[in-house]
């Protein structure tokens, strides 16, 4: 289940499904977190020492070898962000981001030549071989 947290800023969203009204369109948005990824997060948060609120931030880029590209790094969330909460980990969201990563899954893999976090997209059409960029489907 989802709430709005009034306990801290209201652009904190606790649970992974929300709906959002940006110029009266209805966006129905859900990102998820797998259990390796949340257990990965929590120990590079602690690592880092990162501040109090911070998690891992997703954003989508014009660039890569397929059109778009990810860029993930630990931040503190902004005023106009989306911030997403599961098993106390909290994933961040810029706006302009936010209709390219719906229904995505955040995983963590720990395979030998290519550790680190991925992103499994619904959206996109196709990803390069490395999975740090996309090219989103097109639209209906």
């Amino acid at each position: 289940m989802l709430c709005w947290s009034r306990k801290y800023a209201p652009h904190v969203l606790y649970g992974l499904h929300a709906h959002w009204q940006p110029d009266q369109a209805t966006l129905t948005l859900m990102i998820t977190v797998s259990d390796t990824a949340v257990k990965h997060l929590r120990e590079l948060l602690v690592a880092k020492g990162s501040p109090q609120g911070a998690g891992l931030r997703l954003m989508v880029h014009r660039g890569g070898c397929a059109g778009m590209e990810y860029v993930m790094k630990l931040d503190v969330p902004g005023e106009k962000d989306r911030v997403f909460e599961q098993d106390n980990v909290r994933v961040i969201v810029d706006a302009d981001s936010l209709g390219y990563l719906d229904n995505s899954q955040v995983d963590y893999s720990d395979a030998l030549s290519d550790a680190g976090f991925k992103i499994h997209n619904p959206n996109a059409a196709r990803s390069c071989g490395c999975g740090t960029s996309f090219e989103p489907l097109a639209a209906d």
